[in-house]
């Protein structure tokens, strides 16, 4: 397995999702006991038409009934992530993966898997979804290997690499209460914030080290292509990217796999100098359609949103950048031109084809499949003008 670049397996500027894909209307509706709509069905039913997925007759005898037992429940789920998997392939990426079709969010679904979390309440997170706040009541460590099952269901469809996304500790603690690292610090009459901060980074890198880290290695051992590393909270307090690259670092340490991290609406002006001490990481995938014109050209005039990627020539140049060329935030659809045109900032930016992979800005899960799937061929359309251009 290539640990830095996927090049040897496949063509210049490969293109990959970011994680989160839409729960589809008919799965929801299966899994909360309610009748399944009639257009509801009529997309599972195009879909299973389209796909030909094994028994596929069965998903829809499934989709009739209301108040499915706990098995039947798992099998809807499986028919999700096969019937993602089979669209993202036709699309044309070149990493794959179900889009989150297993869980439920991607700070409940791993705090619920973590000794002594318990909830304290609904938060609201940024796109106006809710999530229900834990806070860590003891030591942490695993209750079971929590991505292990969905890998395996994963790689029983998929024919391309599986790149499994995985909530790392920086997020984890930021997003949670912390009733438990901070009675262990000596106070010693020292300031409230000096306490804070340093509970913060022992919470941060325990979860590293005894949550996130024995996740990573059983991903790996299991034969995930690549695991991105998701920190959202990243760069919320500039002052702790040392903290970030800290637990980065602390979660893929003595592992032997590719590692890549997806830090998503920030300014990314701030990820350095600190971002300078990341190990075995092989790629950054950042967010910068959302920021960018609607104009085609490939100066920085024209691409406002994407002038950081600089940063990457001037600093650090092994890392790989998976550049975000879709705003996740719009149904408005890009244009192939629009797309070629982001790419070949990107290239001229980093300096180097070789590292650029190509991604819409963050997870698609605020748009329907059939907008993702739009948005996604456009994206392979607009990949394939870049390929051209620079051929």
């Amino acid at each position: 397995m290539s640990h830095h670049g996927v090049h040897d397996e496949h063509r210049l500027f490969p293109l990959q999702e970011i994680g989160s894909l839409a729960k589809p209307v008919w799965r929801i509706q299966a899994l909360s006991g309610k009748p399944v709509s009639k257009d509801a069905y009529k997309e599972a039913d195009a879909l299973v038409k389209e796909f030909q997925p094994a028994n596929g007759s069965r998903l829809l005898e499934l989709l009739r009934k209301t108040g499915l037992e706990k098995e039947e429940k798992a099998e809807v789920k499986e028919f999700a992530s096969q019937l993602a998997i089979a669209w993202q392939e036709k699309v044309g990426l070149d990493l794959v993966y179900d889009g989150e079709q297993h869980r439920t969010e991607m700070y409940d679904f791993a705090v619920k898997h973590i000794q002594n979390f318990e909830p304290r309440g609904y938060v609201r997170s940024f796109d106006n979804r809710y999530y229900l706040k834990q806070a860590v009541v003891g030591p942490v460590k695993p209750t079971e290997i929590y991505h292990l099952e969905e890998l395996k269901t994963i790689r029983k469809y998929a024919t391309k690499p599986v790149k499994i996304p995985i909530t790392g500790a920086y997020t984890l603690m930021d997003w949670s209460f912390d009733e438990y690292f901070v009675g262990k610090v000596k106070q010693n009459g020292r300031r409230r914030r000096e306490v804070l901060n340093e509970a913060r980074r022992h919470f941060g890198i325990d979860l590293a080290k005894n949550v996130i880290r024995p996740n990573i290695k059983a991903l790996v051992e299991a034969g995930a292509h690549s695991i991105q590393i998701d920190e959202p909270a990243a760069i919320t307090r500039p002052g702790e990217m040392d903290l970030v690259v800290d637990t980065f670092n602390e979660s893929v340490k003595g592992l032997d796999g590719r590692f890549t991290i997806h830090i998503c609406f920030s300014d990314y002006r701030l990820m350095w100098p600190a971002v300078e001490k990341l190990e075995n990481c092989a790629q950054f995938t950042l967010e910068y359609a959302n920021k960018d014109l609607k104009e085609l050209g490939t100066d920085a005039e024209h691409r406002p949103g994407f002038t950081t990627i600089e940063l990457f020539k001037k600093n650090r140049t092994d890392f790989e950048v998976g550049a975000g060329v879709l705003d996740v935030h719009t149904d408005e659809l890009e244009t192939p031109e629009l797309v070629r045109d982001r790419i070949l900032y990107t290239v001229k930016a980093i300096g180097d084809p070789q590292k650029v992979y190509v991604n819409p800005d963050c997870g698609l899960r605020t748009r329907t499949w059939a907008v993702s799937r739009k948005k996604m061929e456009i994206m392979a359309k607009g990949t394939e003008l870049a390929r051209e251009a620079i051929a």
